[in-house]
Order: C-alpha cells, then sequence, then structure tokens
C-alpha cells in the first residue's frame, strides 16, 4: 500500500529526458492515506470475521495510519538505494542517468514524506 501511496507522484514512462518523472502534487494528503489504510484494515477484518469502527481515536486505527507513513518512508529509502546500487561504473559521474533520475526523485518523496508526517529524520 505504501508503494502504490508513492507511485502516485511517480511517472516511470515519462516521454522526455531519462524516462522518470515526479509530480510532487499528487503527493498523497494525510486523509488519502487515511482513507487506504481504512479500506486496507477493513479488508484484514472481513479475512478475520471481526468488525472494526473506524475513528482516529481508536488506537488500531492511528497505528494503521502511521505504520503506512512510516512504510511509505522506507519505501523511498530503498529505492534510493537500490537506483545508487544499479548504477554502472561509467553511469556514476552521468546525473542524467536514469537509474540518477530515480534516486534523486526519491530522495525527494522521502523528504516530502518526513516533512509532512513529523516522523523519521532528515
Amino acid at each position: 500500500m505504501a508503494c502504490y501511496l508513492n507511485e502516485m507522484v511517480c511517472d516511470n514512462a515519462y516521454p522526455l529526458g531519462v524516462g522518470v518523472a515526479h509530480y510532487m502534487r499528487n503527493f498523497p494528503s494525510d486523509g488519502e492515506i487515511e482513507q487506504m489504510a481504512k479500506m486496507y484494515s477493513h479488508l484484514d477484518c472481513i479475512r478475520e470475521n471481526r468488525q472494526l469502527e473506524w475513528s482516529m481515536s481508536n488506537s488500531e486505527c492511528s497505528d494503521a495510519v502511521l505504520n503506512t507513513k512510516k512504510c511509505m518512508i522506507l519505501n523511498n529509502y530503498y529505492w534510493a538505494v537500490w537506483s545508487i546500487m544499479m548504477l554502472t561504473e561509467s553511469d556514476e559521474t552521468d546525473i542524467q542517468t536514469y537509474h540518477w533520475e530515480i534516486g534523486s526523485g526519491r530522495c525527494d518523496i522521502y523528504l516530502k514524506c518526513v516533512e509532512q508526517f513529523g516522523i523519521g529524520q532528515i
């Protein structure tokens, strides 16, 4: 779910440049993140045959949202590290390379998550 929410910002089929673009205006709002966590929790409840009245004052619900946000931060961190690991030796000094673009964008999204969520470190 965190990857899906992060991908709302990404375009990995961008027809210009190296094929990657990031649209920070598409970054999910806190309300959208909460709604996704709510739907995902509802699916768990159906599978477990139990009821959950959704409320952010309920610790199970607030924990689901917080865990989603933490996973969004980690997801961007992992993609940034992956993109660096994928660089060939000749790509390391070429900032126009596909993997540098992915890494740079994921760093931007990571920083946006940390700033908006107030968790993690800058």
